[in-house]
């Protein structure tokens, strides 16, 4: 799957108390795609979006804003 997120910009959201994913594969994602950035979220564990849901929603919003979704992969709306 890495291949094809080539250069688009990618957010790797980090739970630094994660006890799945060492931070050295974090590393390796961030070499291995280059347009990612990383927040690390310190009160998070490998279930980000139980563990701070408040700090996942800014995240992903502040890269939203930045990052918009081109439109043709924007969904259809009825």
């Amino acid at each position: 799957a890495l291949p094809a997120l080539g250069e688009r910009p990618t957010l790797l959201v980090w739970g630094e108390r994660d006890w799945v994913f060492t931070p050295a594969l974090r590393d390796e994602l961030r070499r291995r795609l280059p347009r990612a950035e990383v927040v690390s979220l310190p009160h998070a564990g490998h279930l980000v979006a139980e563990d701070d849901p408040a700090a996942l929603e800014r995240a992903l919003r502040d890269f939203l804003a930045r990052h918009p979704l081109p439109r043709e992969a924007e969904p259809a709306r009825s």
